[in-house]
């Protein structure tokens, strides 16, 4: 049996869920010669309050700066 996980942001369109679950089963179906009926896809739609990057939670409205801090942790100013 073939298991596939999708992560994406809460919120993604029931159309665009539909289309990945088809899409993955075909193109694993054909790739690997698997029977569909063993092939499950799960799609697990994350709350922005539930990740983080960099040490920002993802709800931070500064998220986007904070994110993209590429210092080492001992590289940090204790303020930050």
């Amino acid at each position: 049996m073939t298991i596939v996980q999708i992560f994406g942001w809460k919120g993604i369109a029931a159309e665009k869920k539909k289309l990945w679950i088809q899409e993955c089963t075909t193109i694993l179906a054909k790739t690997f010669n698997e029977p569909i009926d063993e092939i499950t896809v799960f799609i697990n739609e994350i709350p922005s309050e539930n990740w983080g990057q960099a040490g920002a939670i993802g709800t931070d409205k500064d998220w986007l700066i904070k994110s993209r801090v590429q210092d080492k942790v001992g590289d940090r100013d204790a303020s930050d």
